[in-house]
């Protein structure tokens, strides 16, 4: 069995929440109910460098994490270095947010001979990733593809919190980069624009009874 089929075994009826880096998950009357809220699930993902949570942002997102999706870009800018050994015992998955192949097979093969089967790893199919990136005419950001990769998977449940896009920038415990200076570096590399991910996104959702969202996310895909 490949590891791409062993991680969709994984995820088979599990009920699964996405933590992105968003400042909103920050905008909670109760954050005891927020984390308890994260921490009901089966599974949570969060995004690229994720780990260790700060303690200044556990406290609203707690610090359990089962998948990571991950550009594999050791850039600090994007997905950041990978540290092995102190994920090993914390995580069950990292999977790439990008497919196998050129440019991206040269950081994922990087990982490999790091990881040398340490972590359990895998990237999303292909043809899945060809098609999705052709209908939105750019390059999906983490956060999207973690959505949808799971979504094609057998999951249960999907709560997706704390993703909107890059309105408002990131919390400074990830990223201390406002809404700004986040587009204008995307946009100088002629990637992730936003406005096609966020209707593509849109359009998969709307009829998934699996999923739900924060309301940050819903004013979004609502507008």
């Amino acid at each position: 069995m490949s590891n791409r089929d062993r991680y969709e075994q994984f995820l088979q009826n599990k009920t699964v929440c996405i933590v992105g880096p968003s400042p909103s998950i920050k905008n909670t009357p109760n954050k005891k109910d927020q984390v308890d809220k994260i921490q009901s699930y089966d599974l949570i993902v969060r995004l690229n460098k994720c780990m260790p949570v700060p303690k200044t942002l556990s406290e609203y997102v707690g610090e359990r994490t089962d998948i990571i999706y991950n550009c594999m870009s050791p850039d600090p800018e994007s997905g950041g270095f990978i540290d092995i050994d102190f994920l090993k015992d914390k995580i069950s998955w990292i999977v790439a947010s990008l497919p196998n192949k050129p440019p991206f097979a040269f950081d994922i093969s990087n990982f490999n001979k790091r990881n040398q089967g340490t972590i359990n790893f895998t990237t999303p199919r292909l043809e899945y990733y060809n098609q999705i990136s052709s209908k939105m005419k750019t390059r999906p950001n983490t956060g999207t593809m973690a959505i949808l990769d799971i979504l094609s998977c057998k999951i249960k449940e999907l709560y997706i919190t704390g993703i909107t896009f890059f309105r408002g920038g990131y919390v400074p415990e990830y990223r201390n980069y406002n809404e700004e200076q986040v587009l204008k570096r995307m946009a100088d590399h002629g990637n992730h624009k936003q406005e096609p991910q966020i209707e593509y996104i849109k359009s998969a959702l709307k009829n998934d009874q699996r999923v739900t969202t924060d309301k940050y996310l819903k004013a979004i895909l609502d507008e």
